[in-house]
């Protein structure tokens, strides 16, 4: 039990206190006629018993009762004219002499590992980190924060740095990932009858080639059209495409200087080239009419003119060229410094805060990498699902060759996105730090105030 004077813990069978000297409670008859009085008594002099005491020396026990009891009053006014709550919980006192309760039932025995009350306790910060905490004087730093302008102009900003992050990623998974030889290897491992029976203008390849060369009557009204699509499938139909395709992407990405375009006798360079695969297949070896033939049925569709830059740039309302430019390493360059400055402005709009430098920062790579990553995996899967319900060859070509970029895509944004929640676990560890370390100030201070 407590005393009700002073507060002190105290044995439940105690009738004065060892604090302050005053009587608890009363020895009951029961307790009497069992014999209680007869038990060893406070021993307050060395010499004499307490049941032996002249009554000279106990006057003076009763002065230095008094006198204790009016030190208390008058403490106890002087806490209130100093406005301290009364009906605070005093920590319980712990009698540290062990001496004390040898030999005296009334003196409480030493209590050992006696909290605060006051203190409530916290699961993650134990008594050593409060320790640590207080002997670093925490509580005399000042926490510095950052006002409601600097971080909504961090937040602009970083909108700019998401945008930037957004481009280079994109900039460098089509630098690294479309070029002229990923493209052609693409090309050559497709399936030779998988291209020339996709649709090109609502046919089949294979007839639009057979009716614009009118190759029916390039042979002597011997070929059908099933028969030049035997013919074609084991020609080098995919090797002379994927060359002559990877010479427009890099001359589209900067990497080649020389006009690409195919010309009408290329094509028909081709055909001379197959000629053994036509005696095999179609039993038919062509002569040089039969190529002159193929040659003016180029010209007359103006084949050469649908092939070349010029057309192609028509098509596209710029000139393809100068995506040399965008795509150039020094370009990329650029713009990788602009994002760096972009994030260092916001570390220093912010003070180098941790908590909202990585904060923001998290939230610019993680979204970036996301976005990047679903748009690699996306080119793939939307493109192929598209030749799926359409049969468009384009489509086909487009799944096939976007594949390195979507691989290199891909691996761009998972990086970013791992670099996001990273940033946004270390904001994470930095408010539940902050968070301790002021619940930490707050018992220092108040264990401070309890010993005060």
């Amino acid at each position: 039990m407590y005393c009700k004077y002073c507060h002190g813990l105290l044995d439940d069978s105690a009738v004065f206190c060892n604090h302050c000297g005053k009587q608890v409670s009363e020895s009951s008859e029961d307790e009497k006629k069992d014999g209680l009085q007869d038990k060893p008594k406070v021993n307050l002099h060395k010499e004499s018993d307490f049941s032996s005491e002249t009554e000279e020396q106990k006057s003076d026990i009763d002065k230095i009762l008094d006198e204790a009891l009016n030190n208390s009053v008058s403490s106890e006014n002087q806490n209130a004219d100093n406005n301290i709550p009364r009906n605070i919980e005093t920590p319980p006192i712990v009698a540290r002499n062990a001496e004390m309760h040898e030999g005296n039932p009334y003196v409480a025995p030493p209590q050992e590992n006696i909290k605060n009350p006051r203190i409530e306790p916290f699961p993650d910060v134990s008594d050593e980190e409060i320790s640590d905490i207080s002997e670093k004087k925490i509580s005399e730093e000042k926490i510095t924060r950052v006002g409601a302008g600097r971080i909504i102009g961090a937040g602009t900003i970083s909108i700019l740095a998401f945008v930037f992050l957004l481009i280079f990623s994109f900039m460098i998974s089509i630098k690294l990932g479309i070029s002229g030889d990923a493209i052609e290897k693409r090309i050559q491992k497709m399936n030779t009858n998988t291209v020339i029976e996709m649709k090109y203008n609502g046919q089949p390849v294979y007839k639009e080639i057979y009716n614009m060369v009118d190759f029916k009557n390039a042979s002597g009204g011997k070929t059908s059209e099933y028969s030049f699509k035997n013919y074609l499938s084991n020609t080098n139909l995919l090797e002379f495409a994927g060359e002559k395709f990877s010479g427009y992407i890099d001359y589209i990405m900067g990497n080649q200087k020389t006009d690409p375009s195919v010309q009408t006798e290329e094509i028909v360079e081709f055909f001379k080239h197959n000629s053994p695969v036509a005696v095999d297949v179609l039993k038919y070896g062509m002569t040089t009419s039969d190529y002159n033939y193929i040659r003016k049925q180029l010209e007359s569709h103006n084949t050469a003119d649908d092939l070349s830059m010029k057309h192609l740039d028509d098509s596209a309302g710029f000139r393809l060229r100068s995506l040399s430019y965008i795509f150039s390493f020094i370009t990329i360059g650029i713009v990788f410094i602009l994002e760096v400055v972009l994030l260092m402005w916001i570390a220093l709009i912010i003070d180098k805060k941790g908590k909202y430098v990585s904060g923001f920062y998290g939230n610019i790579f993680f979204w970036s990498g996301l976005i990047v990553l679903l748009a690699g995996i996306g080119s793939v899967a939307g493109t192929s699902t598209a030749y799926v319900i359409t049969s468009e060859s384009a489509f086909y070509f487009s799944a096939s060759m976007l594949i390195p970029f979507s691989l290199f895509a891909s691996v761009t944004g998972l990086f970013e996105l791992i670099i996001g929640l990273i940033l946004k676990k270390i904001r994470k560890f930095i408010r539940v730090r902050e968070k301790r370390e002021k619940y930490a100030e707050k018992q220092i201070a108040k264990m401070n105030t309890s010993e005060e």
